[in-house]
């Protein structure tokens, strides 16, 4: 699926998931359209909106992520967060999102800027050289349905993050 298919697919569900979870997007720094559009980079990047995705072998046959957002259940990411059901029920769209954007939501109170929480959702830490794949891709493809510039960083001491041209650029503060 494309990023603007996605958008239209599932923006209602992720709409339903933000007030189901009572999630402050404003608190963020984002409103709830531009909060989804990040919802729906992640799922671009992670499953190409594929709700039935498998990811993350962990043997033949057996998958450890699963769905949209592709939830580890290996490394027991949707059961820390209150999931108790079978794997399989996380092929669900809105299952899958609720807990792939509680999970992302966590992650971004947590690092307080949008490049450290998707790379921290990609590889379970904030990687900052991994703004140069994962998170650079899912900011294209939020600036391709929004239409406008995304802010990586509201205010992370040392680092300013910028994005030119499509491309997340890290700024550190020297010395003078």
């Amino acid at each position: 699926m494309t990023i603007q298919e996605i958008q239209q697919t599932y923006t209602a569900t992720i709409f339903q998931v933000i007030h189901d979870l009572n999630i402050d997007v404003v608190a963020l720094g984002y409103n709830e359209t531009d909060y989804a559009n990040i919802i729906c980079g992640i799922i671009w990047k992670e499953s190409s909106g594929n709700p039935n995705a498998l990811g993350d072998q962990s043997g033949p046959g057996q998958y450890c992520s699963y769905g949209l957002m592709q939830l580890n259940v290996c490394a027991g990411t949707p059961q820390g967060l209150g999931f108790t059901g079978d794997p399989n029920t996380l092929f669900d769209p809105y299952t899958n999102i609720y807990y792939g954007t509680k999970y992302f939501t966590q992650l971004f109170q947590q690092y307080g800027n949008l490049a450290q929480a998707l790379s921290a959702y990609n590889a379970g830490s904030p990687i900052l050289s991994n703004i140069s794949g994962y998170v650079n891709a899912i900011v294209s493809q939020i600036q391709t349905i929004s239409g406008k510039a995304v802010t990586l960083a509201k205010a992370y001491p040392g680092i300013a993050l910028a994005v030119l041209a499509g491309a997340a650029v890290i700024y550190t503060k020297t010395k003078n």
